[in-house]
């Protein structure tokens, strides 16, 4: 059977307590780290991946002042990424931490900053970028109007549109949230509409993951009381030619306080994945992932899945990115080679069954690694990132492509 993982990983037995699937070691080969990366840089805390490129962000880099983020670009050339491009934006400073989530589509990137003053303490902003003669520029920033909204905490890209979470957003209360939605045009992107859930209330934190295909929406509320306090909810919204409408609210089958469902989620035509990275298992915080399927427009449960790993706070299901067939799960609390070193798992599907097929972690991974805080996908190829990596420094950060 052939399985994505490049010829430069070495298959090794690694010291943990019985995951799921084939054990892989990504070697160094395999591992970006910026040409001129420092400690406390956190390089790895945001990913994304397309045909040829890589972008990784890094929110506490300090070109603009302490700690004003930057994110760095890779492209494929010959089978080997190279790094091409540094981009911070045209109204950086110190604490933006741009570089905290990234979305990349095509000839578009997409790169939030918690955005210290933008138009208010943590308020929040994001800067979209366009490809021209082989760079990115500029071409157009949103921001928020609130103290801590967190606006950009999450964020993802379509063809057509741009959703930004705002997970503190208070219209509705401390830490409710919301959703923004914007829409290229010929006149450019203009805000569309802004989404909230049916029953808005405080501290549902909705915004916190955001995800997109054609004409569907899911939003992540991880704070979300309904089935207990902090269980969390996926809200599911249908674009129509009057706006979008309501479509699913999906909550766990196995629902308890404080399991943050929803905090993850990834989307595709015909199925939702959603991880639940504090879900009690045989431990606390082991975490979960959920898989919905549609058909003739219902929406089912397919899936449950863990890591396999009998061990507490591995925070499985803290990140999720799905293409086709193939599921990447990141486990960022995964005691592999050290306390909190992290893996990341790869499911593949056959016909309703999702199989643990890949156990992935840095050979050279070691305590407080994080790898696996954030993932991404894209055909056959992926990457991981390790904000916690001590490759330039403590928390200099790595990340790591298969």
């Amino acid at each position: 059977m052939s399985h994505p993982i490049s010829t430069l990983l070495l298959v090794a037995a690694l010291s943990s307590c019985g995951p799921a699937g084939r054990p892989v070691s990504i070697s160094d080969a395999n591992r970006l780290s910026p040409d001129d990366g420092a400690m406390n840089h956190h390089f790895g805390s945001s990913v994304a991946l397309g045909d040829t490129r890589i972008i990784v962000g890094a929110p506490g880099a300090s070109d603009q002042g302490l700690r004003s983020g930057a994110v760095y670009v890779y492209r494929k050339r010959n089978a080997a990424w190279t790094q091409e491009e540094k981009l911070t934006p045209a109204a950086g400073g110190a604490e933006n931490r741009f570089g905290r989530s990234v979305a990349l589509l095509d000839d578009l990137a997409a790169v939030a900053s918690r955005g210290r003053m933008a138009n208010g303490r943590h308020s929040g902003a994001v800067t979209l970028f366009q490809e021209s003669d082989g760079g990115f520029l500029q071409i157009k920033s949103f921001t928020s109007t609130q103290n801590h909204d967190s606006f950009g905490a999450s964020l993802v890209l379509s063809t057509e549109r741009l959703v930004v979470g705002a997970p503190g957003d208070t219209r509705h209360g401390i830490d409710a949230g919301a959703a923004h939605i914007y829409r290229r045009s010929d006149e450019g992107w203009l805000s569309e509409t802004r989404l909230d859930p049916h029953r808005p209330a405080p501290r549902v934190r909705f915004g916190a993951a955001v995800a997109i295909h054609s004409n569907r929406i899911a939003v992540g509320a991880p704070g979300d009381p309904v089935k207990g306090p902090g269980a969390g909810a996926v809200h599911l919204f249908r674009i129509t030619s009057s706006g979008p409408v309501s479509e699913a609210v999906f909550r766990s089958p196995h629902p308890s306080p404080d399991d943050s469902y929803g905090a993850s989620i990834a989307l595709s035509a015909d199925r939702l994945v959603v991880g639940a990275p504090m879900e009690d298992g045989w431990l606390r915080d082991t975490g979960a992932v959920y898989v919905y399927v549609r058909r003739s427009e219902k929406w089912t449960l397919e899936a449950q899945l863990d890591s396999g790993a009998l061990e507490g706070g591995l925070f499985f299901g803290c990140s999720v990115a799905l293409d086709g067939n193939l599921l990447l799960v990141g486990a960022r609390g995964h005691d592999v080679h050290g306390w909190e070193s992290g893996s990341a798992h790869l499911f593949k599907r056959a016909g309703s069954k999702w199989v643990a097929d890949v156990f992935l972690a840095p050979k050279s991974g070691g305590r407080n690694g994080f790898f696996g805080h954030a993932v991404a996908l894209h055909g056959r190829q992926g990457v991981v990132g390790a904000y916690g990596a001590k490759v330039l420094g403590p928390w200099s950060g790595a990340a790591f492509f298969f």
